[in-house]
């Protein structure tokens, strides 16, 4: 199985993690002198360097497969995986792509998506329809309520 990491939005590197605090207005920017927008905490806590973070409400207008996952992709080919994973996947379009090209190349690989965003959401059932297998991610568990629970053996 070969997983095709998606573009993230990361935080900076800092020279100590910042504490934030829910309600907490600030400023986020893509690129630097670009654009910025005004946007308020949801969840706070400690903000680290270089960590993932999730703009809820903002539609990403970045691809699903990126020119490194491309990469990854032929070399999937050249080694005979048996999955590719595909990350933040908004369309079916991403899917019959890959597909295309995989057939292309005569390679017998089954492509799963994650459903990591709420760009998913719209197109859900072509994304599911058109792929081989699904990867259900924390915006989904979160949004359907679904609960992990740790149990902690006693050993007994």
């Amino acid at each position: 199985m070969l997983d095709t990491m998606g573009l993230e939005v990361r935080s900076g590197d800092f020279p100590k993690p910042i504490m934030l605090k829910e309600g907490q207005e600030f400023y986020f920017t893509i690129k630097r002198g670009v654009s910025s927008e005004n946007s308020q905490l949801i969840d706070g806590g400690e903000l680290k360097s270089r960590r993932c973070l999730n703009v809820r409400g903002k539609r990403a207008t970045l691809p699903s497969i990126t020119d490194k996952n491309w990469e990854d992709i032929k070399f999937g080919v050249d080694n005979q995986v048996d999955f590719y994973v595909v990350s933040f996947v908004k369309d079916a379009e991403v899917v019959h792509e890959l597909k295309d090209y995989l057939k292309f190349c005569e390679a017998d690989i089954h492509v799963t998506v994650k459903i990591e965003s709420a760009d998913s959401i719209p197109n859900l059932h072509s994304i599911i329809s058109s792929s081989d297998g699904k990867i259900m991610g924390t915006f989904w568990r979160e949004r359907e309520g679904y609960q992990e629970t740790a149990h902690k053996s006693t050993g007994e």
